[in-house]
């Protein structure tokens, strides 16, 4: 339906012109605080990881406007690498909401108890390790290895992975 794409893509296309410049606003002015607490930390990195966020959606408006033709999701190593960033700024996007709503409500319950700007960070950063592993891993394990492949129904990529039966047996058997 092209009207229908031509929406989707200019809707795309607003989100991120104003996710864009909105975000990096949003990052100079919690950077400019001059208390560096926890909660000023987390808003920083959401507003880092949004903008790029926002400019992920640029291919996806592209496909829409030419008629959810793939265009650069066309190229294998694009359509990858496209779909495991998206994939992490998604996740890390929900993370960081959740670690700035855990230290809200410790803040709010127990007032006097410090947590550290350094400890929440390093749980980030192993986030980010873990979620980056993850495909490495589905391309280094041939029972795991699938395909990123392109969506014509939702203009973008995704990583489609069939395990056969006697494969999950085996990495059952492996991690017991």
């Amino acid at each position: 339906n092209i009207p229908l794409d031509y929406t989707l893509g200019t809707l795309l296309l607003l989100c991120a012109l104003v996710g864009i410049p909105g975000n990096i606003l949003g990052s100079f002015f919690f950077s400019s605080k001059l208390r560096k607490d926890l909660v000023t930390s987390l808003y920083i990195v959401i507003c880092f990881i949004d903008s790029v966020t926002s400019f992920t959606h640029f291919p996806v408006a592209i496909a829409l406007f030419r008629g959810r033709r793939p265009g650069v999701f066309n190229d294998h190593l694009f359509c990858a690498l496209w779909e495991v960033l998206y994939s992490v700024l998604q996740k890390i996007s929900i993370f960081l909401v959740l670690l700035l709503s855990i230290s809200r409500t410790v803040a709010i319950a127990k007032p006097f108890y410090k947590i550290t700007t350094a400890s929440v960070m390093s749980s980030v950063v192993g986030y980010l390790v873990i979620l980056f592993l993850i495909p490495l891993l589905q391309y280094v394990i041939p029972p795991l290895r699938g395909e990123y492949k392109y969506s014509w129904d939702g203009a973008y990529c995704y990583y489609n992975f069939e395990m056969k039966f006697e494969h999950a047996i085996n990495l059952v058997l492996v991690g017991l």
